[in-house]
């Protein structure tokens, strides 16, 4: 899609460039920024001005659009990679095999979006138009969805 129908806006190759790299999910904020071609001194607040969703609504439904269709692709969801990373971590870590464990959560942290905020010892993160995910800080930390 390269307009939406709500906006009449049409998507930039580099708002779509940006879109790729953003669901691919590997990458921060900024880097994806980067690699879409938007200057590096300001990466990190361009990719911030992209996914508010004030200035650019329908690139954060195109974002959406390719996530659905990612799942639909691979039958892979968000949620289902959160909770099978958070399984992982658990094994590795309740094994001894604490490198395993921190290799998981470095790869699972990404995946659940920007922090939005913390409060009483959770940390909150945002899976765009998906759920609201609560991670507990404290060991056992329950995923809630």
């Amino acid at each position: 899609m390269d307009t939406t129908e709500e906006t009449g806006r049409k998507l930039t190759n580099r708002q779509k460039e940006f879109a790729r790299h953003y669901v691919e999910g590997i990458y921060s904020n900024a880097e994806c920024a980067r690699k879409a071609g938007y200057a590096t001194a300001s990466a990190a607040s361009i990719a911030g001005h992209l996914l508010a969703g004030k200035k650019f609504p329908h690139l954060v439904d195109y974002i959406q659009e390719l996530r659905e269709e990612r799942e639909r692709k691979y039958g892979v969801t968000i949620i289902g990679q959160l909770k099978r990373l958070h399984d992982l971590s658990s094994g590795a870590e309740e094994a001894g095999q604490f490198s395993a464990a921190i290799n998981a959560e470095q790869i699972r942290s990404p995946i659940g979006g920007p922090i939005s905020g913390a409060h009483s010892g959770s940390t909150f993160r945002i899976v765009p138009n998906l759920a609201l995910v609560a991670i507990r800080t404290q060991p056992g930390f329950q995923i809630y969805y």
